[in-house]
């Protein structure tokens, strides 16, 4: 926002082409994130944006070792297969801990939601082991 002469009036001002490419790097990480691997044409018509901008920020994601892109197998409709993206669910991961009063519970989650690893342990309060 843009203040003018009076301080209580505010004008909405554009966003940076930065701003935009951040916004757009974002929606396609979420795209990957909740739908898994998906094709670059399917982003292309999920986002609205051109070929060419999908094209750049997948490349961009990929240096960024967030996603990693592949082959097409086989070949679909008419024209070349879409190259496909999927999300690096092995390098980029949250570790998610459920502290219960009886149980430990510990997972790894990969972008992407896949949990590749679960562990679970029973534990006993030390207050009233006798």
């Amino acid at each position: 926002w843009t203040r003018l002469a009076d301080p209580t009036v505010t004008t909405p001002r554009a966003a940076t082409q930065e701003e935009v490419r951040r916004h757009n790097l974002g929606r396609l990480l979420r795209l990957l994130h909740i739908r898994g691997g998906t094709s670059r044409s399917e982003l292309t018509a999920l986002t609205r944006l051109n070929r060419s901008t999908v094209r750049a920020l997948t490349g961009e994601l990929v240096e960024a070792g967030l996603v990693r892109e592949s082959a097409p197998v086989g070949r679909g409709a008419a024209g070349r297969p879409s190259i496909r993206v999927e999300p690096e669910s092995e390098r980029v991961f949250v570790l998610a801990l459920d502290v219960g009063v009886e149980r430990v519970v510990a997972a790894r989650i990969g972008l992407g939601g896949a949990a590749s690893r679960c562990a679970a342990t029973a534990t006993r309060p030390r207050c009233c082991t006798g």
